[in-house]
């Protein structure tokens, strides 16, 4: 606004000397020369102002060019909130892909390590089961006739258990527990039934 006054009042100062070189231009017309450098400084003058005139005017942002720059501004903000949080989502992906992973090499190390123990105890029993194969054989009577009865039997509730864990491999973690159990109770009946022989 102060700008705006000081240009009116320089160009009203302009317009005053123009004036005054050209009653001095007619004056010199008449053989003097004196008016000629005052002609010079006045152009001089003109385009000077004209440049300062110009200058706030080239110098202006153009209506909206705040806004659209504004516009601007938040649109590159929200790429880069948008880039950083697809950013952040994919490192929280691939931690919990890696935690993922590492359940379920915890999960197949626990299975493998549960038929491993299994499997040693199935070698126990079977050992148990020949040394009573053995005593079949020697025996007579009603121990004989007891031990024809309950072998076969203790022989099929072990072939059960073996079908059993080996079908281990196929179960996941969310029913191991589950399985687990059931294995457990499987193995302490038969064990059981064996000592009793």
């Amino acid at each position: 606004m102060e700008l705006d006054r000081w240009a009116a009042r320089a160009l009203d100062s302009l317009i005053a000397k123009v004036e005054t070189v050209s009653s001095d231009a007619a004056v010199s017309r008449r053989g003097t020369m004196s008016a000629r450098p005052s002609l010079m400084t006045v152009r001089i003058g003109a385009v000077a102002l004209a440049a300062l005139l110009s200058a706030p005017l080239v110098a202006c942002d153009k209506p909206g060019e705040k806004g659209q720059n504004a516009e601007g501004m938040a649109n590159m903000q929200a790429q880069e909130a948008r880039d950083e949080a697809a950013s952040k989502a994919a490192e929280a992906q691939a931690e919990a892909d890696m935690k993922i992973v590492a359940a379920r090499i915890d999960f197949e190390k626990a299975r493998e390590a549960y038929t491993a123990s299994r499997q040693s105890d199935l070698a126990d029993l079977n050992q148990k089961l020949a040394g009573l194969d053995i005593r079949e054989r020697a025996a007579t009577g009603q121990t004989k006739a007891d031990l024809d009865r309950k072998l076969p039997l203790v022989r099929a509730q072990r072939d059960a258990f073996v079908a059993d864990l080996s079908s281990v491999t196929f179960d996941t973690a969310a029913t191991w527990d589950e399985t687990k159990a059931r294995l457990d109770k499987e193995w302490d009946t038969l064990e059981a039934r064996v000592d009793q022989m």
